[in-house]
């Protein structure tokens, strides 16, 4: 699109002081909303997700108006022109608009210089925001953070570069930057194949040493922030002047592509002049940052050509030179030179060091030479990216790019170029203009030629009436520029689909195309009629009036310039498009209203017919939507898409021609009722409209109401409204900010948007607790975040320090946070609270291990001898501790109870106490239960006392002998309410027993009295095996695959296994062979012949090879002699026992 310098129609945010009328363009809220608009305009920053906080829950939900912010809304931080932030956002890639109706308060950060450009990410899984903010001056980036999204405060650290002095930017370059003087901007942190990198816009602007996009490494901390440390290095991104800012996104975890802008950093009449670089990928590789650019669109290959040193070359725009030396070079020139003659680059290099020189070539003939080393003493590949605005250099062999601006006077201008080395060069154009819809730029092309074709016409209107000798050099550049955007938009009406994936990166680099130059042209050429008009106002043979250029433009000489926008002219209202042209016969929307222009162009007001529809045109002449209207005593509804009026005839109370909105008409009246009503005994609201308000809140004279969703009616008292909960005084006025008294309790509803408060709130400065449904708690303790409070009786208010509660001294931090089992200090003595309930401990003590004693105000004693049940003990003066040696049943005061004590000590056994012996866990007295001790087992009843005798215990007797040892002497297999085998163990004399016992018809095998399930025993010198439930076997057993035999006898033990044994497979009856346990293959003498067995299995006929010999059984097995017939031939097998085939 065109840019106007004269108007503000491309700029999105409002700029300070200007009135806004008559503008075009503009894509932010304005009118009557322009005061809600907080910020003047925007400097830099950057967008993050609403829905990226922690579990996918979203940072905002409303703006200040209480309208619905999405939870997949795009979320921007920016800085303006007053050194703080806003917050904007975008639902479903709408105009952003305001989140908060001020800026943010950033007044703890101890800037300087000032601050701009937020970087916002993420940190601790999505629970907090951190934004980096670029200092300016101050040469460091501050860093503030967010819980909520809405407060922010300064972290105290920061991204000082001074600390790290001078360095070279680059470990190749000679350049020496200083970094106490640089100027920062534009921060953007990434991670590079895991090394932590911060790109941001560096300036030194007092004697441009440097200016750039930069890098600083660092490292994560605890908290997920970028830091710098000692280690950190410094770096250009690209070592030529003109590429700057820190524009990228991340392809992979090794892959960063980085997007640099091409600043000319001359301000013209409309700021800086400039484009976009190459797009590249950045890549961290053995400490070092290699670039590798990426080609734009689809790639023709021109040619591959020898090249001869000295012969002079043409390279046109959009196109890549790769020159490759016919060998590795120490030293070469090349020169390239617009035919324009609008620049002359020199490229040279020598001995390891890369000069670049120009003459030229920018906005205000800007001269510029520089030089890095590139650590090689010798390069054998070099590329150039050629283009209108720029030539980018790349070096493969150490992975660093060069780039310079370049602008052309003509578009297109080729350079021609001259190499003093021989070299193979390939040529390869981009077929840029194809991708120009895919730039979204296809309309802002034809847009432009528009513009140009345009200015071709004032320029004529101009030579018919001045007479001035720049006229001819405009109108060749007018003809040009029409030439260039009509080729632009023939070639975008061709673009076909792009199908290179791996460039579609590429495509954003927007200055690979002739537009951007193009672009700037127009710019120029723009300003210098708009000069030459002012120039010559006096001169003008047309004085203020409407000037016909050709029947289809119509234009209005204000007598210094042509019009724009919405104007008065001789009492009457027109409009004019953005090139100045009247509009007629159309409607069009215009600064947030739909007009329409008449056949003479005059703006249509009041009643009128378009095209056999009734409009409505207000005296604004903004089209009438969505409205009940009354017309020479008719009455209409204005369609809410087209405005378009439909008749309505009323009878009387309430309609809805929409089906939407409610309307009331009152027919004595014969109007439609506004504000209160009340109507069927109840309270209503119509807006201005007359429309029935439902289901929203309004304010009407300073106070806000509540109309209930289903009827409309204006609620009362306390409701829930979207999930908050408010209160509605008798009239419907929202309470805001005051407490109230509702049915026996006290609520209070907060001062920003009434909803009523829970949980802890501070209120005038006083911490004060509601339930979750807003009652204030009075005398009352609760617990919040797991942790215990108490608010006084009188007010409410949250106690802290040492309070007398219900007879019991309790303390609560200045927080109001219960204190429990721990010390603490007040008015310099210490207290203690115990872990109970948090009551102040008085009296002797055991913490921890160690006695204290407590007076009776709670405070510990220390340096002083005390008295306890008539002893004299002493606290020492550096813990308070109490040295104990007393032993016995003593009362102790921490649990309100007796416990035993050896030498101070709470002991866990058995201790002899009132005649009898009574079993302790840390000093408690245990009751009824089995008790282990001295390697005996014991047993104590419901008082804790060891029991005698024969005693039953689960309806079993058990023996604990009658000669005062008390531990158990029965035996057999016992329940002791251990936890194995439901509590029974074997016992012999009282002792748990370890091998074999009869029991219940077999052998069982236990272990520390525990009965065993499957496995073999060692006992009595023999082998045993226990099955699944713990009995010892016999017979034959199949074990882990192999037979064993345990014997018929009640004996149990194994014996070897070898013959036809049955162990009840399924073939032969259950019988199969073994040899010492082990199923068996061959001939085994059975029953008076030879049988062959496979796996023990008795095999039938069939030939068999054994002893190097041959064989053959029968049907039934037997290994057969003699002569033998098999399968219709004579076999001889001998007759002397020996079987085999002979």
């Amino acid at each position: 699109m065109m840019i106007n310098p004269f108007t503000y129609k491309n700029i999105g945010i409002p700029k300070p002081n200007q009135k806004y009328d008559n503008l075009t363009g503009f894509d932010v809220e304005k009118s009557t909303d322009i005061k809600d608009v907080p910020w003047d305009f925007a400097i830099g920053g950057g967008t993050f997700k609403n829905n990226s906080k922690y579990n996918g829950a979203s940072w905002y939900k409303e703006d200040f108006k209480g309208n619905k912010i999405n939870s997949d809304a795009v979320i921007a931080l920016f800085s303006g022109a007053n050194d703080t932030g806003y917050l904007a956002y975008s639902n479903n890639g709408e105009q952003f608009k305001p989140i908060c109706r001020r800026a943010l308060d950033l007044s703890s950060v101890p800037f300087v210089s000032g601050l701009r450009d937020f970087s916002t990410v993420t940190v601790n899984s999505g629970k907090k925001l951190v934004s980096y903010v670029a200092g300016a001056d101050d040469h460091k980036f501050y860093i503030i953070e967010s819980n909520d999204g809405y407060n922010w405060k300064y972290t105290n650290k920061t991204i000082d570069l001074t600390t790290l002095g001078s360095q070279n930017l680059e470990q190749y370059s000679n350049q020496v930057v200083d970094l106490q003087k640089i100027r920062v901007e534009s921060p953007y942190v990434t991670t590079i194949s895991g090394q932590p990198i911060m790109i941001f816009g560096a300036q030194n602007p007092k004697d441009s040493t440097f200016s750039g996009a930069a890098y600083v490494t660092g490292h994560f901390d605890s908290d997920g922030i970028f830091q710098i440390d000692s280690n950190s290095k410094t770096g250009s991104i690209d070592q030529g002047f003109d590429v700057y800012g820190a524009n990228a996104v991340k392809l992979d975890e090794n892959n960063q592509i980085f997007l640099g802008w091409l600043g000319n950093w001359n301000v013209g009449f409309s700021g800086h002049q400039g484009g976009l670089s190459l797009s590249r990928v950045l890549q961290w590789r053995n400490g070092q940052l290699y670039q590798i650019p990426i080609d734009p669109g689809d790639v023709k290959d021109l040619q591959t050509s020898n090249y001869q040193k000295g012969i002079s070359n043409t390279v046109t725009t959009s196109q890549k030179l790769d020159v490759k030396f016919n060998e590795a070079k120490s030293s070469f020139h090349i020169n390239f030179k617009r035919k324009d003659n609008s620049s002359n680059i020199d490229v040279v290099f020598n001995n390891g060091y890369f000069q670049v020189k120009r003459e030229n070539g920018v906005l205000g003939n800007k001269n510029y030479q520089t030089s890095f080393n590139t650590g090689v003493k010798n390069i054998s590949n070099i590329q150039f990216y050629v283009d209108n605005t720029s030539i980018e250099i790349y070096i493969p062999e150490i992975g660093k790019m060069f780039t310079l601006l370049s602008y052309a006077n003509v578009p297109n201008s080729p350079y021609a170029y001259t190499i003093d080395s021989d070299a193979v060069i390939s040529t390869n154009e981009f077929d840029i203009n194809k991708n120009i819809e895919l730039l979204s730029t296809k309309e802002s092309a034809q847009k432009l030629a528009s513009d140009a074709d345009l200015l071709s016409k004032i320029a004529a209107l101009l030579h018919i009436s001045v007479k001035n000798s720049k006229y001819e050099e405009l109108d060749q550049k007018v003809k040009s520029l029409s030439t260039a955007y009509g080729n632009c938009d023939s070639q975008s009406k061709s673009y076909d689909k792009q199908s290179n994936g791996t460039s579609k990166y590429a495509y954003i680099a927007i200055q690979n195309s002739s537009i951007n130059v193009l672009n700037t042209q127009l710019q120029q050429l723009e300003k210098s009629i708009f000069d030459l008009i002012n120039e010559n106002s006096s001169n003008l043979n047309h004085e203020a009036g409407f000037i016909t250029i050709d029947p289809k433009t119509t234009m209005y000489f204000n007598g210094h310039t042509f019009v724009k926008g919405i104007q008065k002219i001789d009492g009457k209202i027109y409009f004019f498009n953005s090139n100045g042209v009247l509009s007629k016969n159309e409607f069009n929307d215009f600064n947030n209203k739909t007009i329409y222009s008449n056949s003479d162009g005059v703006l249509a007001k009041g009643l009128s017919t378009i095209d056999d529809k009734l409009y409505f045109f207000d005296d604004e002449n903004n089209l009438v939507k969505n409205r009940v209207l009354n017309i020479e005593s008719n009455w209409y509804f204005s369609d809410s898409k087209t405005g378009i009026l439909k008749e309505l005839h009323l009878t009387g109370g309430f309609f809805s021609p929409d089906g939407e909105n409610q309307y009331y008409f009152d027919k004595l009246t014969n109007q439609l009722l506004i504000g209160f009503q009340h109507i069927d005994n109840k309270k209503l609201y119509f807006n201005t409209l007359g429309q029935l308000i439902k289901g929203n809140f309004f304010s009407e004279n300073n106070a806000e109401y509540y109309a209930d969703p289903l009827d409309g009616h204006i609620v009362t008292g306390r409701n829930v409204i979207g999930g908050y909960r408010y209160y509605f005084d008798s009239d419907g006025k929202k309470i805001v900010g005051l407490y109230f008294y509702d049915k026996g309790n006290w609520f209070h509803a907060n001062s920003v948007n009434g909803r009523l408060d829970t949980g802890l709130c501070d209120i005038d400065g006083h911490w004060k607790y509601f339930t979750s449904e807003g009652m204030q708690v009075f005398g009352k303790f609760f617990q919040n975040n797991g942790k215990w409070y108490h608010t006084n009786q009188g007010d409410g208010e949250i106690d802290t320090g040492l309070k007398l509660i219900d007879g019991h001294w309790k303390y609560f931090t200045n927080e109001g946070v219960q204190i429990f089992g721990k010390y603490f200090e007040n008015n310099g003595k210490w207290y203690h609270a115990n872990s109970f309930d948090g009551e102040i401990d008085t009296g002797l003590k055991l913490i921890d291990g160690e006695w204290k004693y407590f007076n009776k105000d709670g405070s510990q004693v220390f340096n002083q001898d005390i008295w306890v049940n008539g002893k004299k003990y002493h606290a020492d003066s550096g813990s308070g501790k109490v040295e104990m040696s007393t032993s016995g049943y003593l009362f102790d005061p921490s649990v309100n109870g007796y416990r035993w004590f050896e030498n101070g000590q709470l002991y866990t056994g058995f201790r002899y106490y009132m005649g009898t012996y009574y079993w302790f866990v840390n000093g408690v007295r245990q009751n009824r239960g089995w008790h282990e001790a001295w390697g005996r087992l014991y047993y104590t009843d419901d008082n804790g006392r060891a029991v005698q005798g024969i005693y039953n215990i689960n309806g079993q007797n058990f023996d604990f002998g009658n000669d005062g040892s008390y531990y158990l002497r029965s035996s057999g297999y016992l329940y002791d309410g251990s936890s194995q085998n439901g509590g029974y163990r074997w016992y012999e004399n009282g002792k748990l027993f370890t091998g074999f016992r009869y029991y219940m018809g077999t052998y069982y095998w236990f272990v520390d009295g525990v009965r065993q399930n499957a496995g073999w025993r060692q006992a009595w010198g023999m082998t045993y095996y226990t099955d699944a439930t713990g009995r010892a076997v016999q017979g034959i057993q199949t074990i882990d695959g192999k037979a064993y035999n345990f014997g018929t006898d009640n004996t149990y033990y194994e014996r070897p296994v070898s013959g036809y044994i049955y162990d009840g497979s399924s073939q032969n009856g259950g019988y199969r062979w073994y040899e010492n346990g082990n199923l068996f293959t061959g001939f085994r003498f059975y029953m008076g012949t030879y049988y062959w067995f496979i796996d023990g299995v008795r095999q039938n006929a069939g030939w068999r090879e054994a002893w190097g010999m041959k064989y053959y059984t029968d049907a039934n097995g037997r290994a057969v002699q003699g002569d033998q017939m098999i399968d219709g031939r004579h076999y001889f097998f001998g007759n002397d026992g020996s079987y085999y085939l002979r």
